[in-house]
């Protein structure tokens, strides 16, 4: 595992092939927008900005390699669910706003196959479905689910699964009930943030991993940004830093 950097983050780093990041920024630079953290939302970010505006430039700022932090470490689920519990966020949000939340979650869904096929990303894309479990005492509660959700226009597909269904299909007795969603998807995230790295570069973004940001000068009509070898002067800046923004200069 010489040439798998942090293999012992996560399963998806330690099992998503050799990969040698990009070299660290050095000397000076001027970009349009810098975003730090070479995320999901960092790498998209760079990605977009650049296919909707040619004529921006955009720097990704990783301190250490791509997928590094959360989107190297998560599930890898895509699944179109923006609420666990949709009868208390209809009485704290509405109706409305709900079905809003369920058109964002759906289009997720939608945007992520849409991405992959339309740039050949190899990203490991499947859509298997997921199952939700419950143990016993709550399992009312997740008939409720099952029921709200096979009650939506795009997920009438959901089954609620009883004790020896869940048990059958899951191999364990640990579960008093299940709740079937055919229709979920799911990526490698590791091997998906790669690849947004490379579609981002393609699109002409620059991206530097190994490349922490050390300091922050707010100079009122740009940001100048120091790292250990090198600075950048932007005229906007882009978090995609989950949890590690606590990490960054405390001003920012």
């Amino acid at each position: 595992m010489n040439n798998i950097p942090h293999a012992n983050k996560s399963f998806w780093l330690a099992h998503s092939g050799e990969y040698i990041p990009s070299p660290p920024l050095r000397g000076s630079i001027e970009v349009d927008v810098v975003v730090i953290g070479g995320g999901f939302t960092g790498l998209s970010t760079a990605y977009h900005i650049r296919k909707a505006d040619s004529a921006a430039s955009v720097a990704v700022l990783e301190g250490e390699c791509v997928a590094f932090g959360a989107s190297g470490r998560t599930s890898g689920w895509v699944v179109p669910i923006p609420v666990l519990d949709p009868t208390t966020a209809k009485v704290l949000y509405g109706k409305e706003r709900l079905t809003e939340l369920q058109n964002f979650a759906w289009n997720g869904l939608d945007y992520v196959q849409d991405l992959i096929k339309r740039e050949n990303m190899d990203s490991d894309f499947e859509m298997p479905g997921v199952t939700f479990t419950t143990l016993r005492g709550h399992e009312k509660r997740l008939e409720q689910f099952t029921q709200y959700w096979h009650d939506q226009p795009r997920s009438k597909d959901s089954v609620y699964m009883d004790r020896a269904t869940v048990s059958q299909a899951l191999n364990s007795d640990a579960f008093s009930g299940g709740c079937r969603m055919p229709h979920s998807g799911q990526v490698n995230p590791v091997k998906h943030s790669r690849e947004l790295k490379r579609i981002a570069e393609a699109a002409g973004a620059q991206i530097f991993e190994q490349t922490p940001v050390l300091d922050i000068e707010d100079k009122e009509k740009f940001f100048i940004l120091k790292t250990p070898e090198g600075e950048v002067r932007a005229k906007h800046i882009v978090l995609g830093t989950n949890g590690f923004t606590h990490l960054l200069p405390p001003e920012l």
